[in-house]
C-alpha cells in the first residue's frame, strides 16, 4: 500500500466514480481502476461497490477511508513544513465547527497580528481535532475543556457565559424576572455546549417540559436560528449571541433561579518539554486575547490592537532569530 493508491482510492471516495476521479488525478480510467483493484488484493477485501449512477463504498472501504485521508494530510503537512523550514514558520490550528468562528477570527486578527509565521485554519470535529495533534497535522486545537487525552495538555482560555435568550418580542422578554417554570410553557431548543445542558435536560423535566418535546440539536447556529426566527427558547453562551444582544434582536432572559452554566473554550497542543517556537509563539500571545473584549468590539466596530501589536511586537523580539 503506497501513499499514491491511497491518493486513488481517496479521490475515487469523494467523486463516486472511476472516471471522475481519473480526471480529477489526470490519469487513464483504467489506471485509476488497476490501482484500486490492486489495493483490493492487497486488503483481501472489496473497497467499492461497482454498478449504479454512483460507486459507493462497502464497510472495508469506510474503515479505509478515514486512515487514507489522514495519511495524505500528514504527508501534505510534512511538505508544508519542508517548504516552509527555510524562511517562515508554519502553524496550523484547528477547532470544531461551534468553535471556529468564535475563536479563529479572534486569534488570527488580535493574538498572531503581524506574527512571523503562516497560518492555516482547519475544521472538524472535537474527536478528530485532538487527533490531528496528537499526530502532528495541527500544532494545536481549540475544544470545549474537559479531560486531557493521552499525550495531550489542555489549557482552558475563556469561560464564557451560558445565557437564556429569546427573540425581540417573544412574550418572556417583557418579564422583569423570570423563574425556571415560566420558561416551561413555552417551546425550548437545547444546544449541546458541554456537561452542563444535560442538567438543564433534567431541570426542565422536572419542571414540566417534558411535555413540550425535546428539541436537541447542534452546532450552536442551529439553536441560533430557532430562536430568532421560529419562537424558542434557548440556551446560548454569550460569544454566540453578543452581536445579537447589541443589537436588541435577541433578548437575554432575567431567570433568577437558572444555575451558572459556561462554555469553556480551551487549547490542546501534545505534551512537550519545550513546545516548538510557533507554538510557544502562539501560547504566549493567547494571554494577550481579552475574549469578552474581542466579543463586544467585534460587533461595534474595530476591536482596539495598539496593546496587543506591542505585545506581539515584544513576542517576536524575545524569541531567537527564525534562521
Amino acid at each position: 500500500m503506497d501513499l499514491t493508491d491511497l491518493r486513488v482510492f481517496a479521490q475515487v471516495a469523494a467523486d463516486g466514480s472511476f472516471s471522475r476521479a481519473a480526471a480529477a488525478l489526470y490519469l487513464a480510467q483504467a489506471a485509476v481502476s488497476r490501482r484500486i483493484a490492486l489495493l483490493e488484493a492487497e486488503l483481501g477485501a472489496p473497497l467499492c461497490v461497482r454498478g449504479g449512477r454512483r460507486l459507493t463504498l462497502t464497510n472495508a472501504g469506510k474503515t479505509l477511508l478515514p486512515y487514507a485521508i489522514r495519511s495524505l494530510r500528514l504527508v501534505e503537512e510534512g511538505r508544508e513544513r519542508a517548504r516552509a523550514a527555510h524562511d517562515v514558520w508554519s502553524l496550523s490550528l484547528a477547532a470544531p465547527a461551534s468553535i471556529a468562528p468564535h475563536v479563529f477570527p479572534t486569534v488570527v486578527a488580535a493574538a498572531l497580528r503581524g506574527a512571523p509565521m503562516d497560518v492555516a485554519c482547519r475544521t472538524a470535529h472535537t474527536s478528530e481535532v485532538k487527533q490531528m495533534v496528537l499526530d502532528g497535522a495541527a500544532d494545536a486545537g481549540f475544544v470545549l475543556a474537559g479531560p486531557a487525552s493521552s499525550g495531550l495538555r489542555l489549557r482552558t482560555l475563556h469561560r464564557d457565559p451560558v445565557l437564556a435568550v429569546a427573540a425581540r418580542g417573544h412574550l418572556l422578554t417583557v418579564r422583569e424576572s423570570l423563574r425556571v417554570q415560566d420558561l416551561c410553557a413555552h417551546p425550548i431548543v437545547f444546544f449541546t455546549w458541554g456537561p452542563g445542558y444535560l442538567e438543564a435536560l433534567e431541570m426542565f423535566q422536572r419542571n414540566g417540559a417534558q411535555g413540550m418535546g425535546r428539541r436537541e440539536v447542534s452546532p450552536a447556529a442551529v439553536a441560533h436560528a430557532l430562536v430568532l426566527k421560529h419562537g424558542y427558547v434557548s440556551f446560548l453562551p454569550r460569544l454566540t449571541v453578543q452581536p445579537d444582544l447589541q443589537a436588541g434582536t435577541l433578548v437575554a432572559l432575567p431567570v433568577r433561579d437558572l444555575p451558572s452554566w459556561t462554555w469553556d473554550i480551551a487549547v490542546v497542543y501534545r505534551r512537550r518539554k519545550k513546545p516548538q517556537r510557533p507554538l510557544a509563539y502562539l501560547l504566549q500571545a493567547l494571554d494577550s486575547i481579552n475574549w469578552t473584549g474581542s466579543a463586544i468590539t467585534a460587533s461595534a466596530g474595530p476591536p482596539p490592537v495598539t496593546r496587543r501589536r506591542l505585545t506581539v511586537a515584544r513576542l517576536a523580539r524575545r524569541l531567537p532569530s527564525r534562521r
